[in-house]
């Protein structure tokens, strides 16, 4: 549950649809940032909802993505036609007991990069196995440049 108003909103709405998991909103009534929330579906109404939870890639699977100053938080699942990637810059963010609320740390709070390609996706995973044998192009839209590419699968 999120409020699509948050200064956050973007990153909970997105990191839900990948969680697989049910997406609710808990905004006052009339209070809603409907372009968000039609972010998340597509033209017809449908959405793709994911098969499964969402994993951490292997590449940071033991690593600190709130507090280590260079890690990016990547997640992935699959839905029923294709798999979905996420990638967050959480640095910084995270809950502090003090204040007992999430907070950003703004020594932790920097810019980090990352490396990932459509084989961070573990494909074969899950009851219904998505397979990519002769699959050579796959399309990657980056949300926040609001830009389509597309990758070979090599290629990062």
């Amino acid at each position: 549950m999120f409020q699509s108003t948050h200064p956050c909103a973007e990153f909970h709405a997105t990191s839900r649809a990948i969680s697989g998991g049910p997406i609710y909103v808990s905004n006052s009534v009339g209070k809603h940032k409907f372009k968000l929330l039609k972010s998340l579906e597509l033209p017809n109404g449908s959405i793709l909802r994911c098969q499964h939870y969402a994993r951490r890639t292997r590449d940071c699977l033991f690593e600190d993505p709130l507090h280590d100053g260079k890690t990016v938080l990547n997640i992935w699942n699959l839905n029923k036609h294709t798999g979905v990637l996420g990638l967050f810059n959480c640095q910084g963010g995270g809950w502090c007991p003090q204040s007992r609320r999430n907070k950003s740390a703004s020594q932790f709070s920097r810019l980090v990069t990352c490396v990932t390609s459509p084989k961070d996706i573990e494909w074969n995973n899950g009851k219904h196995p998505i397979s990519t044998k002769g699959v050579d192009i796959f399309a990657v839209y980056m949300l926040q440049e609001k830009k389509l590419k597309l990758l070979k699968s090599s290629e990062t």
